[in-house]
């Protein structure tokens, strides 16, 4: 496994790390999940990941309703100083009304109810999840974790963003010092975040990567509209945009996999290649996928003409669907 400082935060991260959205499994409560799952399943591939050297974990409350961080709190124990551990707030499926805005206090009171199932008296990197930007200047987010910082309770502060806009907002400041960390979605069909990406890295944020493999439509798994239909944790995601997916992981498929490196990593390498990332955060819910996830970190780098093919490629499906959503789904998310 190779290494990475996150930023300026002066955190150094496993440069592939463990995406826990999966291990939260199908609670009662959650919007969305990636399917059944094994909890001596899902503990086994957070072991398998720390054998392979991985010291990330990035998570949410709303990930399970917080069973994502329950398991990761049982998982951490007697390790907790070794490892760092990211988690985020503002998406929780809350049945009170009044704590559905990231006012400070719900900032605080969600930040407790993650220690508590983490078993941690402090998390490393702590991120607004899907929160509006406005709002959080709006509540005064950032001045309630920047007191939060001051505590010991949280070391870092990022947020979850969407876009270009949205990064170029972190990354000028326009939200106060306290945001070290970005999280977006970067991957062979986002490649109008790169230049906003690449400045966030100059100054100076840790960049987290988020759906290296397109929740799972870039892997090559999947050949027909099931992959939305069926199984896909995103039921939002819009026909024709699934169907460029597919065709996207069809047609890299028949060049970007090499001796030693299989589709799967050559993604996850593009997305460490690609833009300056500190940590990529493919899903992991058992050890075949961790073994193969963080395989990649030895795996040939992609060469610059296999980079420029996949550019080409993107190039070409443009022309012949018309548009490629950052996000696939029916939204205006990302657009700017």
């Amino acid at each position: 496994m190779n290494y990475r400082l996150l930023g300026r935060t002066g955190l150094k991260v496993s440069e592939i790390g463990f995406g826990a959205w999966g291990i939260g499994g199908q609670q009662e409560g959650a919007r969305r999940s990636y399917g059944p799952t094994d909890d001596a399943e899902s503990l086994a591939a957070l072991e398998a990941a720390w054998d392979l050297g991985c010291n990330f974990i990035d998570t949410a409350d709303a990930y399970g309703v917080g069973h994502s961080e329950t398991l990761i709190g049982r998982f951490l124990a007697g390790r907790r100083d070794r490892a760092i551990v990211a988690t985020k707030f503002g998406h929780f499926p809350f049945t009170d009304p009044s704590r559905r805005e990231p006012s400070p206090a719900t900032v605080r009171f969600c930040l407790e109810e993650s220690l508590r199932r983490l078993g941690t008296d402090y998390v490393d990197v702590y991120q607004c999840h899907e929160c509006p930007l406005e709002t959080a200047r709006l509540h005064e987010v950032a001045g309630t974790l920047e007191k939060l910082k001051t505590e010991g309770k949280i070391r870092h502060a990022g947020i979850s963003v969407y876009g270009a806009t949205q990064i170029r907002q972190v990354a000028r400041g326009d939200f106060g010092p306290v945001f070290e960390v970005i999280q977006e979605s970067y991957n062979v069909t986002t490649l109008l975040f790169r230049v906003a990406l690449h400045e966030a890295a100059a100054a100076g944020l840790g960049i987290i990567v988020r759906e290296p493999l397109g929740n799972g439509l870039l892997s090559g798994r999947w050949t027909g509209r099931e992959a939305w239909n069926l199984k896909h944790a995103r039921g939002i995601r819009t026909g024709d945009q699934t169907a460029m997916r597919i065709e996207f992981a069809r047609r890299v498929g028949e060049f970007l996999p090499a001796p030693g490196r299989s589709l799967v990593q050559a993604l996850i390498r593009f997305s460490l290649q690609d833009i300056p990332s500190s940590v990529v955060i493919p899903g992991c819910k058992t050890p075949a996928q961790v073994a193969e996830n963080l395989g990649a970190s030895a795996s040939p780098p992609l060469t610059a003409g296999e980079l420029a093919a996949v550019h080409r490629v993107h190039a070409e499906l443009l022309r012949e669907f018309g548009r490629i959503h950052p996000y696939a789904m029916d939204s205006t998310l990302g657009l700017a």
